[in-house]
């Protein structure tokens, strides 16, 4: 039974011709979710894209169950490996590199259909809270799914490929806490089926979720809100106590519990050691950044900072920055008023509740980057609840309503339509992020390459040296420049023993993949004024680079490139020792054999089978009998099998051939 039934008030002839019209609303949102989205398909793969989609063609495609394995478990961006999300990705190809377009397609269908899910969960309470007729309620929840649907903040969601997890961890939480408050309502006339559906939905969907992305987990944390911001006014039957118990109170702790442990053990501290905050500074620092966020979407705009937040200020203590103080206050008065006014205000409860604790983990004390827009895709989807809300009360007429309504959402598409516009260009969006960033190293690189990919080698060292100005003690702008000046003009001595002079000084070594494709293309014909001995000299000065000497990790990196080097060069002997010398400094089976391969590639198979050997023995080493293969992971004595057994059969064909 419903504490609060609903009372109907009297329909005028407008609001009658406006329920007929309802049932058309929701597709035509969709389609025009789908219009103002559909100029940015065309955009490139970005960033993060390469780092978790290269893996459909790590293993030469998906192509049966044993790729299909490595593939969807082989995850690394977070703890459960994200397999649905991995999944997914084979809808739209199976082999890599790929075409994006499908990617981002898929993306904007779960966009659609998030948002459809939205729709029906919103309808859902406020048909339950008894404060809104049939129609409002309707109007009320398609005013609240389009403006999440139509807002240009979720834009790098949508169309960057690799939120897919976000999105499908989002899809299964919406669908749970829908699923939960149907149960919620069938609890007084059928409770059989009411914890049914209550049980299968926490249970089933926070289970998909997690498996989407780590940040599931919070699917019964955020039942809880709904419970104490809205529905156990609105409904008068309460769950059992011992299923709250189970079913919500013990599951909301985990992510609590999980902090705790690692706060226990110690390894959440460690894992701070590699970023330039502790936990303290941290969730200061955040506490300014959801104001941020609230900013961006109380107040749309078409550029944002994008996925380049660069150097975001750190707040050291609730005094520095002095607006620190005020953001801990604001938050902490906005949760405050929302448990304090749940009974008068419940969909401003709601609203700031979900909002901060769908923050909780990504915006908390677990030690990842500060500032990412797609954070903001689920907390964020009751924040116009409670405007929409007063909007659809029945002292506004009708008719006011759908005009101030549809209003709202067309200045949203407008907006989300120019971004989308500027995101559907991998040139436009590159100097976009280059002018918002100026300090950005990764923008201002995206822009050059952006640049010479267009056909504007000119104007890609252009921005660079601008950029170099900016930031005089840059690495990766001193390699990139060198590279485009081989490639159009030639690299004089000056030049090059600047470079050298540039990486003598403390370097922390972290873009690897530049230096692999620096060493792979510099001694070249292509690249003019650069030769073997040059590339040599720049590795053995990484090499020597004090903060080289302390990483073994960093070590074994260089010694593997200089093998490569040596291996292009014919030089076998040079090639055999450097990849020896980087086993001994940090063994590791996964690059052993690709040394391996490397040398058997350039038919130098004593030498190959030589240090296929020495990585199996130190693959067996710290190998215990007990070794559980890792999800995702290679069977490495099948692969090291394989290889020795196709290295000998060359080596015998060889033989046969110089006899």
């Amino acid at each position: 039974m419903f504490r609060h039934p609903a009372r109907q008030p009297a329909v005028s002839n407008s609001q009658r011709r406006a329920t007929l019209f309802l049932p058309f609303f929701l597709p035509l949102l969709v389609l025009l979710t789908a219009v103002v989205y559909w100029p940015g398909l065309t955009g490139p793969f970005l960033f993060d894209d390469f780092a978790n989609l290269d893996a459909l063609g790590q293993y030469g495609g998906v192509r049966d169950l044993e790729t299909l394995r490595l593939f969807v478990l082989g995850g690394h961006s977070g703890p459960a490996g994200r397999p649905i999300a991995l999944l997914s990705f084979l809808l739209d190809s199976t082999t890599w590199p790929a075409d994006p377009r499908p990617f981002k397609i898929t993306n904007l269908l779960l966009h659609l259909l998030n948002g459809v899910i939205l729709f029906a969960l919103t309808r859902l309470l406020l048909l339950l809270s008894g404060k809104l007729g049939p129609g409002r309620c309707t109007f009320a929840a398609l005013l609240v799914a389009g403006a999440w649907l139509l807002h240009p903040f979720l834009v790098s969601t949508v169309l960057y490929p690799v939120q897919r997890m976000a999105m499908l961890s989002t899809l299964f939480i919406l669908l749970g806490l829908w699923g939960y408050t149907h149960g919620r309502s069938l609890l007084a006339e059928k409770p059989l089926r009411a914890y049914l559906w209550m049980s299968i939905s926490l249970a089933g969907c926070t289970v998909l979720a997690i498996l989407s992305k780590e940040n599931g987990v919070l699917l019964p944390l955020l039942a809880l809100i709904l419970e104490i911001s809205l529905l156990s006014s609105f409904i008068a039957t309460q769950p059992d106590k011992r299923w709250s118990f189970l079913f919500l109170w013990i599951p909301a702790t985990l992510p609590f519990a999980y902090v705790l442990l690692r706060v226990v053990n110690g390894s959440l501290a460690a894992s701070f050691l590699a970023r330039p905050f502790d936990v303290w500074e941290r969730l200061l620092t955040e506490s300014r950044i959801l104001f941020d966020y609230l900013g961006w979407w109380f107040y749309p705009r078409v550029h944002s900072p994008g996925l380049l937040i660069h150097k975001y200020t750190i707040s050291h203590n609730l005094l520095d920055p002095p607006v620190t103080l005020l953001a801990v206050l604001g938050i902490t008065g906005l949760i405050i008023s929302a448990l304090y006014l749940r009974k008068r205000f419940p969909f401003f409860s709601l609203a700031v509740l979900f909002f901060f604790t769908a923050h909780i983990l990504e915006s908390g004390p677990l030690p990842l980057e500060l500032y990412f827009e797609h954070r903001n895709y689920l907390p964020a989807v009751f924040l116009f609840l409670p405007l929409m809300v007063m909007l659809s009360k029945p002292q506004i007429r009708y008719r006011s309503l759908i005009i101030i309504g549809p209003a709202m959402l067309i200045a949203l598409a407008l907006l989300t339509f120019q971004r989308a516009s500027i995101w559907g260009s991998g040139e436009r969006l590159a100097y976009n992020w280059a002018d918002i960033h100026p300090y950005s190293q990764r923008a201002q690189r995206y822009a050059a390459l952006a640049a010479e990919e267009s056909g504007k080698p000119g104007l890609a060292i252009a921005i660079l040296e601008k950029a170099r100005e900016r930031m005089p003690g840059n690495v990766m702008f001193g390699l990139h420049a060198l590279v485009l000046q081989c490639r159009y003009h030639t690299v004089t001595k000056a030049d090059f023993d600047a470079f050298i002079k540039l990486i003598e000084k403390p370097y922390k070594f972290r873009t690897y993949e530049a230096w692999h494709s620096f060493v792979e293309y510099a001694p070249t014909p292509e690249c003019k004024g650069i030769g073997y001995d040059d590339v040599l000299r720049v590795l053995e000065a990484l090499k020597q680079n004090p903060v080289t000497r302390n990483s073994r990790n960093r070590q074994q990196r260089i010694l593997h490139l200089i093998g490569v080097l040596e291996a292009d060069n014919g030089n076998r002997s040079g090639a055999y020792e450097s990849f020896m010398e980087a086993q001994r400094v940090k063994p590791d089976i996964e690059r052993g054999l690709l040394q391996t391969s490397i040398l058997a590639t350039h038919q130098y198979y004593p030498e190959a089978l030589s240090l296929l050997e020495n990585a199996e023995q130190s693959f067996n080493k710290r190998r215990t009998s007990t070794w559980p293969e890792h999800r995702g992971q290679l069977d490495y004595r099948l692969e090291i099998d394989t290889l020795r057994e196709q290295i000998r059969k060359d080596l015998r064909e060889q033989a046969v051939s110089q006899e």
